[in-house]
């Protein structure tokens, strides 16, 4: 039962990930509005911009490439155990990178910090998770995938 839990946690978060990747892999700083539409900002040069931009666009891209390895992980348990833990430890960085803002009050706002506490406390559990299972299959020799 625990396995099929964890299967499901796995492929649910791989796929919010997967929209967060999308959304800014395929948007760039405005995004795709996945996570709703709001006019933030205003372009003041064109040039700056369009390098920045690209960079955003990379940095979705590796969220999509790490939403579908969590996806993936979920059909791969024996397999998981390495991707997930670097995962969580790259999203752990993700989340101290946070404590870098300027503006320290946001971080306790209701939009940025059920976040902060999935990155820096869900991803460590979610892979020690995937650590203990596969400790207890190599305890009672099953298999499974």
């Amino acid at each position: 039962m625990s396995k099929k839990i964890l299967r499901t946690v796995l492929f649910v978060t791989g796929l919010v990930v997967v929209v967060l990747g999308v959304n800014v892999g395929f948007g760039g700083i405005p995004t795709l509005g996945l996570q709703g539409q709001s006019n933030f900002f205003a372009v003041t040069d064109q040039g700056a911009f369009d390098v920045r931009d690209n960079h955003v666009r990379f940095s979705g891209g590796i969220i999509l490439a790490i939403g579908l390895m969590m996806m993936w992980s979920a059909f791969f348990l024996k397999r998981a155990v390495v991707p997930i833990t670097l995962i969580a430890v790259t999203f752990v960085f993700g989340g101290l990178a946070r404590l870098s803002a300027s503006d320290v009050s946001l971080l306790f706002s209701a939009d940025i910090f059920p976040s902060l506490i999935i990155e820096l406390v869900g991803f460590p559990l979610l892979a020690i998770w995937v650590w203990r299972e596969a400790k207890s299959d190599a305890v009672t020799g099953e298999s499974y995938g």
